[in-house]
């Protein structure tokens, strides 16, 4: 399920058209919406799998939300640079930088998803685990370790 959709990302960026409309048709290219789309929606992903279950549920609207505009954010930019729209990158810097912190954020567990569900993460078995030679460290071959 993605985040945002083609009909949020024209109200939000009215240069949508401007930046997938490669045909000169005068319309907006859903493949080229759909795949930045995809790509935003992939790099929220990797940033709640560190601490949930992903694609999120979205069950909480204000989460619902939060997540849809951070979509919104990432995908106009990745739009926005894909025709080196440099107008409209400079005027979406603060959102798209907010954006960014706020995944970085995410990803440490410094901010939290109101009703998602926690990811299962294995422990560490506490075994040590060492990788190389499996030959043993005797004193004859520790020299100049």
């Amino acid at each position: 399920m993605a985040y945002t959709t083609q009909a949020n990302l024209q109200s939000r960026w009215p240069a949508l058209v401007f930046w997938t409309d490669d045909d000169a048709s005068g319309t907006v290219d859903s493949a080229i919406t759909t795949a930045a789309i995809a790509a935003a929606d992939a790099k929220i992903d990797l940033a709640a799998s560190q601490h949930y279950a992903t694609p999120l549920g979205l069950t909480d609207a204000v989460t619902e939300t939060v997540i849809a505009e951070l979509s919104n954010t990432l995908a106009g930019h990745v739009l926005a640079e894909r025709t080196n729209d440099m107008a409209s990158l400079e005027a979406m810097t603060d959102s798209y930088a907010e954006a960014v912190k706020y995944l970085s954020q995410l990803s440490s567990g410094k901010v939290s998803l109101r009703g998602e569900t926690q990811a299962s993460q294995q422990l560490p078995s506490g075994d040590l685990v060492m990788y190389g030679d499996t030959s043993p460290v005797t004193r004859t071959n520790m020299w100049g370790l």
